[in-house]
């Protein structure tokens, strides 16, 4: 079975979930937490898609606190419901075992990047804008 229809059976277990989550912003307020929580905790063996989760969560919590809106609800909902993949224990390796305990958790990240990259984009940007905009960045520096 090629790599991404196995993304798309994981994924699928969740989204009936993530619609729930996505319905409930103290739910989603919840779900960004314990991922945070599992980042802090796991950093240095996330060190390879750190970026990319870390882009998926300030997009969820800009769109948790209403200042970001421009995301379509099919892609909230993927995002969501790999949130809940990552932060869901028993998934496919454990997350005890080094390096490969998170090796599916960085696939069914990187699949849900690469599925909702236009909106990350368009993500980036706004965040951009309005950090130049509150004057929070040098022209040139870079944001993550």
């Amino acid at each position: 079975m090629p790599a991404e229809n196995r993304n798309n059976e994981r994924l699928r277990l969740y989204e009936s979930k993530a619609v729930e989550y996505v319905a409930d912003k103290k739910k989603a307020s919840s779900l960004l937490q314990l991922a945070m929580q599992k980042v802090f905790k796991n950093s240095g063996a996330l060190k390879g898609f750190l970026d990319k989760l870390e882009l998926l969560l300030a997009l969820f919590k800009d769109w948790i606190n209403g200042e970001y809106k421009d995301v379509p609800k099919r892609s909230l909902i993927l995002l969501v419901a790999g949130l809940l993949y990552f932060v869901t224990p028993p998934d496919m390796v454990p997350d005890f075992i080094p390096v490969a305990g998170f090796l599916d958790d960085a696939t069914v990240i990187g699949f849900i990047v690469n599925q909702i990259s236009k909106d990350l984009d368009k993500y980036r940007e706004w965040r951009e804008k309005r950090t130049k905009d509150l004057g929070m960045v040098q022209e040139g520096e870079q944001i993550p």
